[in-house]
């Protein structure tokens, strides 16, 4: 590998955390959501790009309060519903 990505496949360490190497993906609307729940094609589309050799991926956006505005079909990441330990 040239000299210019010798630090691509290596790991980073980001505070506690460690990245197996320096891909990474950023944060896309899929619009999979249903009445603004995730859904299990969701957790597959990540797994797939995890399983695929990215380092680092960065969910996409979420409604953090009911008085946000929005004008995209976006999850509410504040519904209980959309929050694992509350399943």
């Amino acid at each position: 590998m040239s000299q210019q990505f010798r630090h691509l496949f290596s790991p980073l360490n980001i505070g506690a955390h460690t990245v197996p190497n320096r891909i990474a993906m950023t944060a896309m609307s899929l619009s999979y959501e249903e009445d603004s729940l995730l859904q299990e094609r969701h957790v597959s589309f990540y797994a797939e790009r995890a399983k695929g050799g990215i380092g680092l991926i960065v969910g996409e956006p979420q409604i953090v309060h009911p008085t946000a505005t929005y004008s995209a079909r976006l999850p509410k990441g504040y519904d209980k519903r959309n929050i694992p330990m509350y399943r």
